[in-house]
């Protein structure tokens, strides 16, 4: 009786055994380089939202390891990508910090710079939190890496940074001359020459320093706003 008992139970596990074999597979966990290779598939494919749960699955299992700056260097281009700035910036200021000596952390920086200036608003609404965050990521850019890889593409995002940047402030100028307000006009166009030199918004403020800097002394109305070679002559 108790050999039967016996039999029979090593049968229904058996039953049991295949059963769950049968309905339901394990499947195996990718490593590090498997999952990263998956998560570059996807990415090259423009799956992006596939390829970002892939370099996160590197990221928070695989953290210790060199592909991990890897994975974060590129899960900051997948957000990027699908102007998800914030976590983008987010991203790469993690690979910039947590792997700052992966070759990755220079390019991520400069990256980091134009998620900051891709999120920036039109030039007159207020740039304190991309804008001049992007400026200032950049100038760190060039401290940090002045012989960087990406110092051609910093300098030409620098270039439409300050171009933004100077903008606001002439027009902001405008606005206070506009209202008579020279004195106010005067410190916005100064400003503008002097951090934005070399700028178009430099060129026009230092033609506008003309008009409103003899109406300071002399209290007079404005008169047309000169232009070209008429700004020129005295």
């Amino acid at each position: 009786m108790t050999k039967r008992i016996t039999v029979l139970l090593a049968a229904l596990f058996l039953m049991l055994t295949g059963a769950s074999c049968g309905g339901k597979r394990t499947v195996a966990k990718l490593d590090a380089e498997d999952t990263f290779a998956r998560g570059m598939e996807n990415f090259n494919r423009r799956k992006y939202v596939d390829a970002i749960d892939d370099f996160k699955e590197i990221i928070y299992n695989y953290s210790s390891t060199r592909i991990a700056a890897e994975a974060s260097y590129y899960l900051g281009e997948s957000y990027l990508l699908t102007k998800d700035y914030e976590s983008a910036i987010d991203e790469y200021r993690h690979l910039t910090t947590d792997y700052a000596s992966s070759p990755l952390a220079e390019k991520g920086l400069y990256r980091m710079a134009y998620a900051y200036f891709r999120m920036s608003p039109h030039y007159a609404l207020d740039q304190a939190e991309t804008g001049e965050k992007a400026r200032s990521t950049l100038q760190l850019y060039f401290e940090r890496y002045p012989q960087g890889g990406s110092r051609a593409e910093a300098e030409e995002l620098m270039s439409k940074v300050n171009d933004k940047l100077a903008h606001k402030d002439y027009e902001a100028g405008m606005i206070y001359y506009k209202m008579k307000e020279y004195s106010s006009a005067q410190i916005y166009f100064q400003g503008v020459v002097g951090e934005f030199p070399g700028t178009q918004w430099a060129a026009k403020a230092s033609i506008m320093l003309q008009t409103v800097e003899p109406l300071i002394k002399k209290g007079d109305k404005p008169g047309p706003i000169p232009t070209g070679q008429e700004a020129r002559q005295p």
